[in-house]
Order: structure tokens, then C-alpha cells, then sequence
């Protein structure tokens, strides 16, 4: 059941996933962007993780929503084993406050990170959420 969720999320979402020994050439780590709180981050360093997981996300989007507690299920389940899980925000007009309320609303437990400019959408190749 769990490869089937993972592999119903990854044929609707777009999800890029860093292991550790990722190429600086493939995942440059000198892309930053704040998350929610305002802090700035650095999504493609893997650091002591063992792998990255970036799901691109809008919050008007129904197919985005509807995996929720699937991307939920998937924190639990992997979150503790050393994965970090970031969802990325590539709404332009949205606010971080507006984001904040559509993480609670959904539950995402997750790092919610802002894109608003598409910096990380464009390196990554990622076109659709």
C-alpha cells in the first residue's frame, strides 16, 4: 500500500528527491529561499539527511489538497529516518501568512518553503504541482 500512495503522489506531483550523495552539479546548494517564518533556507543542502524530498505545491490547487494526508503519512513514516520533507510554495500573490493558514488547514507537518519567483521550480525542472 505504501509504494502504491508513494507512487500515486509522485505520477501527480511534482517531487524532486536529493540523496546525499546528490552532484553539487545536479543539486546546486547555493539556491535559498525563506520559509514560512521568514528564515532563509537551503532546500538542495542534504546536510546530515540522508535525502531531500521537495513537493511542489499551490494552495488553490484540488489535486495538490487531496494528497495531503498522503504526504502527511509519508512525513510520519520517513521524517524520523533521517528524510527531510519540505513542501514548496510557488504561488506568486500569495502571502506567508496565507500559507501558514492553508499548512494548518491541511495539516502538513512539514517545512513549508516560499518560491514565489519559480527560483528552485526552474533549477529543479519542476512545471506542474
Amino acid at each position: 500500500m505504501k509504494l502504491f500512495q508513494i507512487l500515486s503522489l509522485l505520477a501527480l506531483t511534482t517531487i524532486a528527491i536529493f540523496p546525499a550523495s546528490a552532484s553539487p552539479a545536479v543539486a546546486p546548494a547555493s539556491i535559498a529561499l525563506r520559509d514560512v517564518h521568514g528564515v532563509l533556507q537551503h532546500p538542495l543542502q542534504v546536510g546530515t539527511n540522508k535525502a531531500v524530498v521537495l513537493i511542489f505545491i499551490t494552495d488553490d490547487c484540488p489535486i495538490s489538497n487531496s494528497y495531503a494526508p498522503a504526504i502527511n503519512k509519508l512525513y510520519s513514516d520517513f521524517g524520523q529516518k533521517g528524510i527531510a520533507f519540505h513542501l514548496v510554495s510557488v504561488d506568486t500573490g500569495v502571502s506567508a501568512a496565507a500559507i501558514k493558514k492553508h499548512a494548518n488547514q491541511y495539516s502538513y507537518r512539514c517545512e513549508d518553503l516560499l518560491d514565489p519567483k519559480h527560483l528552485l521550480a526552474r533549477q529543479l525542472g519542476a512545471t506542474v504541482t
